[in-house]
C-alpha cells in the first residue's frame, strides 16, 4: 500500500468514528419520534390558514402517523417487559428440575 491509500483508509475510519459518535445520543430516541419533533417544529408556528393548507394537512397526517408507530413500538416494548416480569416472577419450584 502506498501512502495515499493508507491516509485515505485513516480518513475513512476517523469519518466512521465521527458519524458513530454523532448518532449515538439519537439512538435511544426511535426514528418516528425524531421525525415527529422535525414536523412538530415545521408546524409550530402555523396559523389557522396554514394549518389547512394541502401541506399543512399533509404535516398532520404525517404526525398522526408517527404517532401510531410510536404507540406501536412502546405497546411491543411494554409486551416484552410484561413477558420478562412474568418469566421472573414465578416462583420455582424445586421438583421442577428432578
Amino acid at each position: 500500500m502506498d501512502k495515499m491509500q493508507v491516509l485515505t483508509n485513516i480518513k475513512l475510519q476517523i469519518d466512521e468514528l465521527l458519524l458513530a459518535e454523532k448518532k449515538a445520543p439519537t439512538d435511544t430516541l426511535s426514528d418516528n419520534i425524531v421525525k415527529f419533533e422535525k414536523l412538530q417544529e415545521t408546524s409550530k408556528y402555523y396559523n389557522e390558514y396554514e394549518t389547512f393548507t394541502g401541506y399543512g394537512i399533509r404535516n398532520l397526517k404525517d404526525k398522526f402517523e408517527c404517532l401510531l408507530k410510536i404507540a406501536k413500538e412502546q405497546n411491543n416494548r411494554i409486551i416484552e417487559l410484561e413477558k420478562n416480569v412474568e418469566i421472573l416472577s414465578k416462583p420455582k419450584n424445586p421438583f421442577d428440575e428432578l
